[in-house]
């Protein structure tokens, strides 16, 4: 364990931080260590393993149940799925790959999404009930 900018060998600077070595400066996830830079940013090459991690949300998704929410429609949400690769309003895997994700923010997604799903469920399920009606009404 050392100060250092955690970028060479010169020590400790205005720059330095907490390094738990080893590490490598060389984009090598395959070292392991961390370094905590002056302003608390963490960075770890190696699994990170917890009981319980606690992420504060900036947002959540129970907007999805409001009466004025925009559900897309099936069709449109078919046609934006064959052009983009991937659900709106989730990053597509170029941006995931390419930015990382910020788990609140991620997870929220992940949360609207199965809200917008069980919607889109009750008014299936709604459709299915008025056929059934419709198919005894004709018997």
């Amino acid at each position: 364990m050392f100060f250092s900018d955690g970028k060479g060998t010169e020590g400790a600077n205005l720059n330095g931080a907490l390094v738990l070595a080893p590490w490598s400066n060389n984009n090598d996830t395959l070292v392991g260590g961390m370094r905590m830079d002056k302003f608390g940013n963490t960075e770890f090459h190696g699994k990170v393993k917890a009981t319980k991690v606690n992420v504060n949300a900036k947002w959540w998704s129970d907007f999805v149940f409001a009466p004025d929410y925009n559900l897309m429609n099936l069709s449109d949400l078919e046609k934006f799925i064959i052009a983009n690769k991937h659900l709106p309003n989730v990053p597509s895997e170029a941006e995931v790959l390419k930015n990382g994700i910020d788990l609140a923010n991620m997870q929220a997604i992940q949360q609207q999404k199965i809200e917008e799903l069980t919607l889109y469920i009750i008014q299936l399920q709604r459709q299915l009930n008025s056929l059934q009606t419709q198919i005894s009404d004709l018997k």
